[in-house]
C-alpha cells in the first residue's frame, strides 16, 4: 500500500477524487483509502505532519509513502501550479537528501514554522516536509519516501489564491494519477 500525507483538505481533494478514495476514519486524523492507497490529512505544521505520518506508518501496511502539498516558491522560472519532486529537504541547519522518480523537475525544499516571505536561494518552502520525512525515515528506507510539491505562491501570503490553487490542482489530476500509479506499481 502507498501512504499519502497531505496537510489540508484542499490538497487532498484532487487525490481523493483521482484515486477514488473513500473516507474510513475521522479521528484522530481524517483518513481516505482504497486497496492500494491510504491518504491522511495531517493539518498544517511540521509537528502535525510528523505525528500523522507516524500514525499512518504505525497503523497501516505502508510500503512507500508520498508527501504531497502546496509550497511557496522563490524559483524565478516557476509558475503557479507547477509540480516539483523534492531532492533535498531543509529545516533550520539540518539538510537531508531525498529520493526522486525524476518524473517532474527537482528542487530543494525548506520547511519552516511559518510561511516564508523572502529568500535569496531558489527553492520551495512549506510547513510540513521535514517533519514528514524524519518520521518516515524511522519506518522506511529513503528509496520508499517521496515528496511532491505544487507551487502555490511566490512567498507572498496575500498572493495565495485558494480558488486558483484549487483549479491548478484539478488540472494536475492526470499527472498526479500517473505519479501515484508509478509508485504503486513498484511495490
Amino acid at each position: 500500500m502507498v501512504g499519502i500525507v497531505v496537510a489540508t483538505k484542499l490538497e487532498a481533494s484532487v487525490i481523493i477524487q483521482t484515486l477514488n478514495l473513500k473516507k474510513t476514519s475521522s479521528k484522530p486524523f481524517v483518513v481516505y483509502e482504497n486497496s492500494n492507497f491510504c491518504l491522511i490529512i495531517s493539518n498544517i505544521g511540521i509537528l502535525n505532519a510528523s505525528i500523522a505520518t507516524t500514525f499512518l506508518l504505525s497503523n497501516k501496511k505502508i510500503k512507500k509513502i508520498v508527501n504531497f502539498g502546496v509550497a511557496g516558491s522563490s524559483i524565478k522560472s516557476s509558475c503557479i501550479g507547477e509540480i516539483y519532486e523534492i531532492e533535498k529537504v531543509y529545516y533550520e541547519s539540518a539538510k537531508i537528501a531525498t529520493f526522486s522518480l525524476n518524473l517532474f523537475k527537482a528542487t530543494p525544499l525548506k520547511s519552516q514554522n511559518h510561511p516564508a516571505t523572502k529568500s535569496k536561494k531558489q527553492m520551495l518552502f512549506d510547513m510540513e516536509g521535514f517533519g514528514y520525512f524524519v518520521a518516515s525515515k524511522k519506518f522506511l528506507e529513503k528509496e520508499s519516501i517521496f515528496l511532491l510539491k505544487m507551487v502555490s505562491d511566490f512567498l507572498d501570503i496575500e498572493g495565495f489564491d485558494k480558488n486558483l490553487i484549487s483549479k491548478k490542482l484539478q488540472e494536475s489530476n492526470c499527472a498526479l494519477r500517473d505519479y501515484f500509479q508509478k509508485i504503486s506499481a513498484k511495490i
